[in-house]
């Protein structure tokens, strides 16, 4: 499912003559709270980061759960008019308000890594496989931040495996300049209005009482 919608956002891309990112976002030790406070808790804490991805985008690009704490969120056109690094940052600013989640008697907070993909590529497969990169190169950094795939980043000791999960399931977003940056922005800086959920269609997925935001039937030509 994910490499389709990759595939097609690509293609829109290429035809339109428009701008496309892939952005790979993985929770920060989210393994601990599943250790300490069980899959249930786990599984609603996953699906309300889900539905708080879903807030954050446009009606035309599409955010899903990727397998375990892994999402990702594919951004296209006008999304990415103030660049990656602004939607990136928004996406860090609204995961670090904290989760009130029914099975859990305080209030979960989470933070999270994301590698971009930015531009064309030959294959769907090599933009998911380039965030993932960014994605590991995020994580080596210190956590929290996002990291734009770089060329060289391929020559390096790391090598990201393409995600089981990718021909099941899927997750999107934009880019912008080579460089990683942490999050430290105001939310006034980095945020305008959010969509509403009205103007989203949902399709199935595998996020627990959650689906899949994709483009609406127009906007996928």
């Amino acid at each position: 499912m994910i490499l389709d919608r990759i595939e097609q956002m690509l293609a829109r891309a290429r035809r339109r003559g428009i701008a496309a990112a892939c952005l790979f976002l993985d929770l920060d030790d989210f393994k601990g709270i599943n250790d300490t406070l069980g899959h249930r808790v786990g599984d609603q804490l996953l699906a309300a980061v889900g539905a708080r991805l879903a807030g954050t985008i446009r009606a035309e690009d599409t955010v899903g759960r990727l397998g375990g704490d892994e999402f990702v969120v594919l951004v296209e056109g006008s999304s990415l008019a103030a660049g990656v690094e602004v939607v990136a940052a928004r996406i860090l600013h609204v995961l670090g308000t904290s989760f009130e989640i029914p099975d859990s008697d305080t209030a979960l907070s989470v933070s999270a890594s994301i590698g971009i993909a930015l531009g064309d590529r030959d294959s769907p497969e090599d933009l998911l496989r380039d965030a993932d990169i960014a994605l590991y190169k995020a994580k080596a950094a210190g956590k929290r931040r996002a990291v734009i795939f770089a060329d060289e980043m391929r020559s390096s000791k790391c090598c990201p495996r393409l995600p089981a999960a990718a021909t099941s399931a899927s997750t999107w977003i934009q880019h912008s300049p080579t460089r990683s940056f942490s999050f430290s922005s105001s939310p006034t800086s980095i945020w305008g209005a959010t969509p509403s959920p009205a103007s989203r269609r949902f399709c199935a997925g595998s996020i627990p009482s959650m689906g899949w935001s994709c483009p609406t039937t127009s906007s996928m030509n």
